[in-house]
């Protein structure tokens, strides 16, 4: 007749294997798949803000840095499909002007390393989202944690799913195995 105690490690072990055939079959699937999936269109561009020009056709803005200081002599580039069309220097405010701008995408260079992209709109169509003015933050390498949860848990991953499902199983049943089958100390 078994122990008590080699009950209860044959028990485990099965579950040991039990988990261990689960996880290795889906790393043999995960491995074996023959195209990686491909990230949406769009999932991971950075979002485009939304300015309006100014009645006159103005493109305004303000660069400031962390602390919300006003950045003076910034170097500003406006890039549209690839070519420079305009370059502008901040004033002692931190703030910029831009003329000659025609409604659509640019890329908005802040030198040395900030880069964004805005949709320029004619003050009549911009939609009800678009901004006046266009607020540049240097140096603001905070993280909200604003993310969609696809770009923070990869659920497409079969490895990442079956070692969630794998945990989920394994541990309810390590719990209810571990409790002492003996009678309590208090009636």
């Amino acid at each position: 007749m078994r122990s008590p105690l080699q009950k209860s490690l044959s028990e485990h072990v099965g579950w040991v294997v039990l988990l261990t055939a689960i996880v290795g079959s889906t790393v043999a699937f995960a491995n074996n798949s023959a195209q990686p999936t491909p990230t949406p269109p769009g999932h991971l561009r950075p979002r485009a803000v939304d300015i309006s020009l100014s009645q006159n056709g103005v493109f305004s803005g303000k660069v400031v840095d962390a602390q919300a200081r006003p950045v003076e002599k910034a170097e500003i580039l406006f890039r549209q499909s690839g070519k420079q069309v305009a370059k502008v220097s901040t004033s002692r405010n931190g703030d910029f002007d831009v003329t000659g701008l025609t409604p659509g995408v640019y890329q908005i260079v802040v030198l040395p390393d900030r880069t964004l992209t805005v949709r320029v709109w004619d003050k009549r169509s911009a939609p009800p989202v678009a901004r006046p003015e266009l607020l540049i933050v240097m140096g603001d390498d905070t993280i909200r944690g604003q993310r969609r949860i696809g770009e923070l848990l990869p659920l497409e991953n079969t490895v990442v799913v079956g070692g969630m499902v794998a945990a989920a199983i394994a541990i309810p049943i390590a719990i209810a195995n571990s409790s002492d089958d003996t009678e309590p100390v208090s009636p």
